[in-house]
């Protein structure tokens, strides 16, 4: 696919899933430059962590997918210490 239809792939394909063992927060999937990224929505001084199929991956409230991970599917969750939001991505 090209550049512009492969990033709109991604948000279609990125599904949205309320994290059963929290409150929900948000997560936005965002596009900029060719890049794709997951944002964790937070309380302004909330700390974030990011999760990968259970795996931490980072501690910043943007997650670049697109120049990390080869095969980026998976359940990425947001916790913000009270809150957590999940995101299935199923595109790669």
């Amino acid at each position: 696919m090209p550049g512009g239809k492969a990033l709109s792939a991604w948000a279609l394909l990125a599904s949205l899933a309320v994290a059963s063992w929290g409150v929900r927060g948000q997560i936005h999937v965002k596009e900029f430059s060719g890049k794709v990224f997951l944002e964790c929505v937070r309380s302004q001084g909330k700390n974030v962590t990011w999760w990968r199929d259970g795996s931490a991956v980072g501690h910043e409230a943007q997650l670049d997918l697109s120049g990390v991970y080869d095969d980026p599917r998976g359940l990425y969750v947001c916790e913000t210490g009270d809150k957590t939001s999940s995101l299935q991505v199923h595109y790669r």
